[in-house]
């Protein structure tokens, strides 16, 4: 959901260009460029990440509390059942716009945001087993890490009617580095166990990262153009 509600603020700073460059007083009165004007939009929506947006009903996104969440793995010789409740992402309103190059002209832009540090922490219980031999369990406090994130967005806008849509996008994320810990995790053999989780969270990170532009890029661009039809240009 968080990454909807980004989408919404993202959507809405490109609105701001192509709706003739209208915007509010005391936004982009400093800019040289139309560049520079969306990244002090960006710049602007900080605030609201944090305090939320009602009139785009938008909660507060940083911290942004997530009640519960149920987490089942049931793979080959792997299973896993986790709940995580009272849980608090924090990081979100620290990102900086490093890249925005959009163009009406020639019909492309791109806009690259860099999160230096994402967390999540709460409370997690969950019950496995491997190899259908080896029972684990845990429960206790968690925290999760993750670091210098960067996320891009190369796209297509073409305007048809009174709309403008993209017809192509192309998103990169990529990680740096994570950071986990679970409290009480295989009990006696907790300190064992977070050490080996984090190398393989490290692992999985570097191996699963480079997809996950490809994975999310299509949900973001019907996304996008889910909310670019609301507004008549």
């Amino acid at each position: 959901m968080t990454v909807k509600y980004l989408i919404v603020l993202i959507v809405a700073a490109l609105l701001v260009l192509l709706s003739n460059g209208q915007v509010h007083e005391g936004i982009c009165e400093n800019a040289t460029s139309v560049n520079d004007c969306i990244q002090d939009i960006l710049e602007n929506f900080r605030d609201d990440l944090r305090s939320g947006v009602p009139t785009l009903d938008i909660p507060c996104l940083d911290p942004y509390n997530i009640p519960i969440t149920h987490l089942n793995v049931d793979d080959t010789g792997f299973k896993m059942a986790a709940e995580l409740e009272n849980s608090s992402l924090t990081g979100l309103a620290e990102f900086v716009a490093t890249q925005v190059k959009i163009s009406t002209e020639v019909e492309q832009g791109f806009i690259q945001l860099e999160f230096p540090t994402l967390q999540l922490n709460g409370t997690y219980n969950l019950t496995g087993s491997l190899l259908n031999f080896i029972r684990f369990s845990g429960n206790g406090n968690y925290v999760l890490q993750l670091k210098n994130i960067v996320i891009g967005m190369e796209f297509d806008i073409k305007k048809i009617g009174n709309h403008y849509v993209i017809p192509d996008l192309k998103a990169d994320i990529n990680i740096k580095d994570v950071y986990i810990h679970m409290d009480n995790l295989f009990g006696v053999f907790s300190k064992i166990a977070n050490f080996v989780l984090e190398i393989v969270s490290k692992y999985l990170v570097k191996t699963i990262s480079p997809s996950l532009g490809h994975i999310l890029q299509e949900y973001i661009k019907a996304l996008i153009n889910e909310y670019l039809q609301i507004v008549i240009i």
